[in-house]
């Protein structure tokens, strides 16, 4: 682990801020309830619980934010298969 820290703390610094990319994919759920709810004393919660959702996954290229921030980004879907990762990264 020391040196790994060592590397990192040496190598880092020495690389050119302009040509750092950071490349990420997330995906989310568009069905998501709250688990808890409010109510007045002594009453219960009583909500609507959305029913089955589609799940969508987003791509993010993202330069060094104090020259352009997010290069490109593209929201899918589903997940993400190799096709739509080659097609995302021709497109930059």
């Amino acid at each position: 682990m020391e040196r790994y820290w060592k590397f990192v703390n040496e190598t880092i610094p020495s690389l050119p801020s302009h040509r750092l990319l950071a490349l990420d994919e997330s995906g989310f759920a568009t069905n998501l309830a709250l688990r808890h709810g409010y109510a007045p004393t002594w009453n219960r919660v009583h909500a609507h619980k959305p029913g089955r959702g589609a799940n969508y996954s987003l791509i993010s290229l993202i330069h060094n934010v104090e020259k352009n921030g997010i290069i490109h980004q593209e929201v899918h879907k589903g997940a993400i298969n190799t096709e739509i990762f080659y097609d995302f990264l021709t497109k930059v």
